[in-house]
């Protein structure tokens, strides 16, 4: 590569060659700016400017005496010398008819001879330095290597050549004419690796890991990282499936990027962990596997850290902790595949727990120690505060992680009682706009039908620090809190029966609730957006809702039901208890009841 393909590519990187001789400040002179609600103009002083700098290069004490004409003149003559030496056709001249249009590479054909000519004039006899040399060469390989690889038509040459055979399902050599279509797919999609990477060791095992490794985690473009993903769980899945001797190997290489290369890409791993998550989803056999391989520990030491203790620190942010959806869905795979029954309590009975998050009719994995350790022992701790702490910070669906939490309470007395304190603690300590799927944790719970059903519910009211203890405590210095209680008792009492029940014991608790909620409409305004939400908002006080208006009806109409069952106390026609009958009236087919799919009392208010 000569100099003249160097030569503007190389001057950017030699700034210790030239030194700034002149600079000319433009300030920008006072203007009449015009407003359209002022009829007279409004003369301001701009007060932004700009600079030109001039420099001159110093030259070396080794280079060639220069001729008496500066290179610029030279130079300049040179680019007049080949304009004027354009041929140009003498019938036509430029006032009589327009010029034609130039060619776009005129100008840099014009530089290029400019150039040239300046080389064989001896104007450029200066040589670069060899490591300014090597790194413009390797940065013009690279563009013209991404040039020609990032062709959309090279990739649909490539995308028909594969696709030849995927018609031929008749054809006797079929499978092995797909197997070849699928490795040119696979040579031609993973290898574009920057040019400087180097096979690691393990020959093709180590390349494997690379390449893994780059567009997996420290790609940038997340569509790329969901395709790689995508691929890697469909290989598990067929490796599985067919007994592949490879799989091991694979699965293992997989894991092992948790100890260095996840934690280095922690911002990019949700693409990593949902490799695993749907392939834990397929049922028993993944989980199996996954276990084999120590899965479920290593993923534990990522997320804890080698040797958290309770009263640690956590090992990542918040905002880190918000990847790690597709992390904490595995987990709870695993468990729900896993058979807990040696860590009850107390016998179902009549009672039968449905997971809808198992999907498989193969029988329950046996407990595995990781699993133990981490549920149901106190070194597990940590992993149920990061639970708790899951269920403020996640945004996407958390139904299999309240799942597991529910399958392992199940006829447990000791895992519900410490599960119901952290829950409880999250209700005391965490912002009002966190609370949402804790209260849909708790809820789920206490709605479980076993044994213990009872004494959850008791546990969770009455117990220090319980419901109603908090509901009194933050009703004046934390309206959106105690709001969000008095709403999840009205939800519980529609939704599980026994806890309706429960409630008819604490009619002056209920009552205090409905009058507090009745005071709270009176006393503020609608609130101006119709998207504010009492649960999901970071407002610091109480908003007056439909959806609170709609909790304080049902409120109502459960005291109201519950008074006229006992002591057969009528209405005293306030609007709340015209809401009351009215709701009472609709049944509960009704709607707006609470719970339903059709439920106005959703998270965000209309």
């Amino acid at each position: 590569m000569n100099s003249s393909e160097l030569l503007f590519t190389a001057v950017r990187h030699m700034p210790d060659t030239i030194t700034p001789s002149l600079r000319i400040d433009v300030a920008a002179p006072a203007d009449a700016v015009y407003d359209q609600s002022n009829p007279y103009p409004d003369v301001r002083r701009r007060y932004w400017n700009a600079y030109m700098l001039f420099y001159q290069k110093i030259s070396d004490q080794n280079s060639p005496v220069l001729p008496k004409k500066s290179r610029v003149s030279i130079m300049r003559q040179e680019a007049e010398d080949l304009t004027l030496s354009a041929p140009s056709s003498p019938d036509v001249s430029p006032q009589s008819s327009p010029r034609p249009p130039r060619a776009n590479n005129d100008r840099l054909t014009l530089l290029t001879r400019l150039v040239r000519k300046g080389e064989k004039k001896g104007l450029f006899v200066e040589k670069m330095p060899a490591s300014i040399y090597q790194m413009v060469r390797d940065e013009n390989l690279k563009f013209m290597r991404n040039r020609d690889v990032y062709n959309s038509d090279y990739f649909n040459f490539a995308l028909s050549l594969a696709s030849v055979n995927a018609t031929k399902l008749k054809h006797p050599d079929y499978q092995p004419m797909a197997k070849e279509s699928l490795q040119l797919a696979v040579h031609f999609l993973l290898p574009h690796l920057p040019a400087h990477q180097k096979e690691a060791p393990g020959g093709h095992r180590g390349e494997g890991r690379e390449i893994t490794r780059v567009c997996l985690l420290e790609c940038s473009v997340r569509e790329v990282r969901v395709v790689v993903a995508s691929i890697l769980e469909k290989t598990l899945e067929s490796a599985l499936h067919f007994g592949d001797p490879g799989l091991d190997n694979l699965t293992d290489a997989l894991l092992s990027l948790l100890d260095k290369d996840v934690p280095e890409n922690v911002k990019n791993c949700a693409q990593y962990f949902s490799l695993f998550s749907n392939f834990a989803q397929r049922g028993c056999g993944p989980c199996q596997l996954l276990l084999k391989h120590s899965a479920y520990r290593r993923m534990l030491i990522f997320l804890l850290g080698p040797n958290r203790q309770n009263n640690q620190n956590r090992r990542w942010s918040p905002a880190q902790a918000r990847e790690f959806l597709h992390l904490h869905s595995t987990l709870a795979l695993i468990t729900l595949h896993s058979d807990l029954s040696p860590q009850r309590t107390q016998a179902p009975g009549g009672f039968k727990l449905r997971l809808s998050g198992v999907t498989s009719s193969n029988p329950l994995l046996p407990l595995h120690a990781d699993i133990l350790a981490s549920l149901f022992t106190p070194e597990g701790q940590p992993y149920l505060l990061e639970v708790m702490f899951a269920m403020r910070e996640l945004s996407g669906p958390l139904s299999l992680l309240i799942e597991m939490v529910t399958y392992s309470s199940y006829c447990n007395e000791p895992f519900s009682l410490g599960v119901l304190q952290l829950l409880k603690t999250q209700l005391e300590t965490a912002p009002p706009h966190e609370l949402k799927n804790v209260f849909q944790m708790l809820q789920e719970l206490l709605v479980m039908e076993d044994p213990l059903q009872a004494q959850r519910l008791k546990y969770a009211f009455e117990s220090e620090k319980g419901l109603l203890a908090l509901m009194h405590q933050s009703n004046n210095v934390d309206s959106r809190r105690c709001y969000q209680c008095v709403k999840f008792l009205v939800t519980l009492a529609q939704k599980c029966a026994p806890a309706k029940d429960y409630f008819k014991d604490l009619s002056g608790h209920w009552s205090w609730a409905v009058q507090w909620l009745q005071k709270k409409m009176t006393e503020h305004y609608w609130t101006p957006q119709s998207n504010v939400s009492n649960e999901t908002s970071t407002n610091k006080t109480f908003q007056r809702t439909i959806s609170a208006q709609d909790t304080l009806a049902y409120a109502t109409a459960l005291l109201n039901e519950k008074e006229q069952s006992g002591s057969s106390n009528g209405s005293d026609g306030s609007p709340a208890n015209e809401n009351a009958d009215r709701s009472l009236r609709q049944g509960s087919e009704s709607p707006m009841m609470l719970g339903d799919s059709k439920s106005d009392l959703e998270d965000v208010d209309p």
